[in-house]
């Protein structure tokens, strides 16, 4: 079966999706979750995502194969990989990139107010201050 690939932009959502043999793949972007980072652009192993000066998120399709890095890495769940529909991390579950863990250390400008840890939608942030 021939490879067939189609990507429709609406209105805060982007959509990638692949037909190939019997598997559909699809990559979904919702951009209002999106907090323009850029950890999904630095994450990504063939350089299939990139970020406009206004911080818009671009995926390019000819490039992606559906790793599911964007998805492991992004903390604000802007990413959804599927295969036939299901959602799936295929990293994880495939096992063929490391899952993702870091210890991200701060600099003098941090204040030990713990905002970022209220404030962090998944909960990802544990504070361990020490003064």
């Amino acid at each position: 079966m021939m490879r067939r690939l189609v990507k429709v932009v609406e209105e805060g959502r982007t959509t990638v999706e692949e037909r190939m043999w019997s598997k559909r793949l699809t990559l979904i972007l919702e951009e209002d979750r999106c907090v323009r980072c850029g950890i999904c652009v630095d994450a990504c192993p063939l350089e299939a995502l990139s970020m406009t000066t206004v911080g818009k998120i671009i995926v390019e399709e000819k490039t992606c194969v559906f790793c599911g890095i964007c998805d492991a890495s992004c903390p604000f769940g802007a990413f959804e990989v599927q295969v036939d529909g299901v959602n799936r991390v295929m990293p994880v579950e495939f096992g063929v990139y490391p899952t993702f863990m870091s210890r991200h250390e701060v600099n003098d400008k941090c204040l030990p107010c713990t905002l970022c840890r209220e404030v962090c939608p998944r909960k990802a942030i544990e504070l361990h201050l020490e003064m």
